[in-house]
């Protein structure tokens, strides 16, 4: 067995939690001839974020390690793919349909102290009901006014009938 041998401090979880990583998920497919794939997909909120993580020492010591042992590992091949999405121009909704990537992530929640206790930290999801309410339509989930749709394409879906 091959690790990657990660000894740097502050912890790679704190690392990554001191940087604004929204989210990340994973998955894995074999396909017909018995490849498997798998997936590690990260939610960041800058492209800033990205970089300082990418140029950081995580990235380049775990970087440097695949370096000398790429030859050992001709099997594995990795992929790096960057897409930026401005604020109101992206949604991932999911009906009766298993959260996947985005609506898979999840994030670390900082506990914090209470009357009587102490909350732990937890890592939790950040999906939201959309049900009812600004999130029941696509406009509402990007910003956008309640009609802009209806004007713009002409058409009414049956999620905004009564709006």
């Amino acid at each position: 067995m091959y690790v990657i041998p990660l000894s740097l401090s502050p912890s790679p979880v704190d690392l990554l939690t001191s940087l604004t990583v929204l989210g990340a998920s994973e998955f894995s497919s074999t396909d017909r001839d018995g490849v498997i794939e798998t997936v590690s997909i990260s939610y960041w909120r800058t492209l800033d974020d990205i970089h300082t993580f990418a140029y950081g020492p995580l990235h380049r010591e775990a970087w440097q390690w695949w370096d000398k042992s790429v030859k050992g590992f001709e099997h594995i091949g990795i992929n790096h793919e960057i897409f930026a999405a401005d604020p109101h121009h992206w949604e991932a909704i999911y009906v009766n349909f298993q959260p996947t990537l985005l609506g898979a992530t999840t994030y670390l929640k900082k506990g914090d102290k209470l009357v009587g206790g102490v909350v732990e930290d937890q890592y939790v999801g950040a999906l939201v009901d959309a049900r009812k309410g600004p999130l029941r339509t696509s406009a509402g989930r990007l910003g956008w006014e309640p009609t802009f749709n209806r004007e713009k394409f002409g058409q009414v879906v049956a999620s905004e009938e009564k709006v």
